[in-house]
């Protein structure tokens, strides 16, 4: 869709000043995950995405009947991705966090170095697994070659407000119960920064849930829009909404 920025994952935007250095791929056998798998025929394999030491990502890769692949991609910095991944898949096992040491290199800044980095892909397959190391450096020189700059849209009220807004709702209903309590709405905030085209697309549909929509409808107008190489650009937004034990609703934004 041109001009359209949906959900780009964290962990392939903001390279622009990174210059890969050197990339390792290390595999063993391994059926940790056979369980897993039994239970879910149709995904071929998974991949747990680290920067550094910090697990940031998970795409599922299925095969279709026209053995092309399909991707389920989770971003794991936000809290809307992590409940619905728990809850799709309550017997998934994340593995141990891969962990790069550098002892010792030529002519490059080691990992201790500010400039130094490292980002990690664990693929697991029903018998085996592959880790891909990829070591690059940040430039400072910006000017080296030129790629894609994408800011995403950002919220410029305070969250307090919206949060406040959804919250009176339930506070005032006679009707929540559990199949409110945790809620996924998308919505588009356009070139302009204006929200619209909002929609439920995790949670039941009730009397609550719509009037939670249109609180966050009216609450949630002020944003700055996306850009993309320095022009505004449309650009999909999530928010996940949960009502807590002690009666409080939490909302994040993505």
């Amino acid at each position: 869709m041109i001009g359209v920025l949906a959900l780009i994952p964290l962990w392939y935007s903001a390279r622009a000043q990174e210059t890969t250095q050197v990339i390792f791929t290390i595999s063993f056998a391994d059926i940790a995950a056979k369980h897993f798998f039994e239970g879910n025929q149709d995904i071929d394999y998974l991949t747990f995405v680290y920067n550094n030491e910090t697990l940031i990502g998970l795409n599922i890769y299925r095969l279709l009947p026209s053995k092309t692949k399909s991707i389920e991609s989770y971003d794991l910095n936000f809290a809307g991705d992590r409940y619905i991944l728990a809850k799709k898949y309550p017997t998934l096992v994340f593995p141990k966090n891969p962990k790069l040491q550098m002892d010792e290199i030529t002519s490059m800044p080691s990992l201790k170095s500010k400039l130094g980095r490292y980002r990690v892909e664990t693929s697991v397959k029903r018998d085996s697994i592959f880790n891909w190391f990829a070591y690059y450096t940040l430039d400072t020189n910006t000017t080296k070659r030129k790629v894609d700059r994408i800011n995403r849209a950002a919220y410029k009220g305070d969250l307090k407000t919206v949060q406040e807004a959804v919250q009176s709702i339930y506070r005032n209903s006679r009707s929540k119960n559990a199949s409110d309590s945790s809620l996924l709405i998308t919505g588009f905030v356009d070139e302009n920064g204006s929200l619209g085209n909002l929609k439920r697309v995790y949670g039941i549909s009730t009397k609550l849930t719509l009037k939670t929509i249109e609180a966050i409808r009216q609450s949630a107008q002020s944003w700055r829009p996306a850009e993309l190489n320095g022009k505004n650009v449309k650009y999909l937004v999530k928010f996940f909404i949960q009502l807590k034990d002690d009666g409080n609703v939490e909302i994040s934004v993505q």
